[in-house]
C-alpha cells in the first residue's frame, strides 16, 4: 500500500515538473516527459486509450493534476515575481 502510494506520488511530481516547463517559454512538457522518463506511457496510454481505458484514465489524470499544479502555481509565481518587481528595461535604453 505504501509503495502504492509512493509510486502515486512520484507520477504527480513529474507531472508537477512537466506542468511546469510548460509555463516556460521555450521549453516543451514532452522533452520533460522524455527526461523524467513517462513519455512512453504517456504515449502509449492515448494511443491505446480504449484497450485499457480505466487504467488510462486512473494514470492520465495523476499526470493531468500534478501538470495542472504546476501550470497554476508556476503562473501565480511568475505574476507575483512580475507585479512585485517590475522590469527595468526602460530604465537602460
Amino acid at each position: 500500500m505504501k509503495n502504492k502510494f509512493k509510486d502515486d506520488l512520484l507520477l504527480m511530481l513529474k507531472g508537477y515538473i512537466i506542468g511546469s516547463s510548460m509555463s516556460v517559454p521555450g521549453v516543451s512538457g514532452g522533452t520533460m516527459a522524455i527526461l523524467l522518463g513517462i513519455y512512453d506511457k504517456l504515449i502509449s496510454s492515448v494511443s491505446n486509450f480504449l484497450k485499457d481505458i480505466k487504467g488510462n484514465i486512473i494514470f492520465l489524470m495523476k499526470v493531468c493534476i500534478g501538470a495542472g499544479a504546476g501550470i497554476c502555481s508556476l503562473s501565480f509565481l511568475i505574476k507575483w515575481l512580475l507585479e512585485k518587481f517590475p522590469l527595468l528595461y526602460p530604465y537602460f535604453s
